[in-house]
């Protein structure tokens, strides 16, 4: 992805905040902010839904039909979790402790923000528009 300015949602299915907020907030840059910026390749966005808790509901079967229902349009990893270990992979390595947390990372592959919860969209957007140039 190093050329392109990422955006990543590390989020839960069943996660309120990750259904009202940040799953929208893609939504709303993949089909109205930057559409253009996504087709192009210039903005790539990723999903990766990270599940520490509710294993037994958040399966791939019942992800596969989440991502009908809200519409994703971009990639979508799965954070497997070792069950040695509370946090998967990903997780861990990010350093997030919530769902949902945002990360932006430039064309250099430099974090330029890092969020866990709500944040100030109109702030963000002209950070990746910046990002961008």
């Amino acid at each position: 992805l190093r050329g392109s300015v990422v955006a990543i949602d590390f989020f839960q299915l069943w996660c309120p905040m990750c259904n009202s907020f940040s799953g929208p907030v893609f939504n709303y840059w993949h089909d109205q902010r930057f559409p253009n910026e996504v087709r192009s390749g210039r903005l790539k966005l990723v999903g990766v839904h990270t599940v520490f808790e509710g294993f037994e509901v958040q399966t791939e079967t019942r992800l596969r039909s989440y991502l009908v229902e809200k519409n994703k349009r971009y990639p979508i990893a799965n954070d497997r979790k070792d069950p040695s270990w509370f946090l998967p992979a990903t997780m861990e390595a990010w350093g997030n402790r919530a769902t949902p947390t945002v990360a932006i990372v430039d064309r250099h592959g430099l974090v330029r923000f890092h969020k866990a919860g709500r944040f100030d969209v109109a702030q963000i957007d002209k950070l990746i528009a910046g990002l961008l140039g």
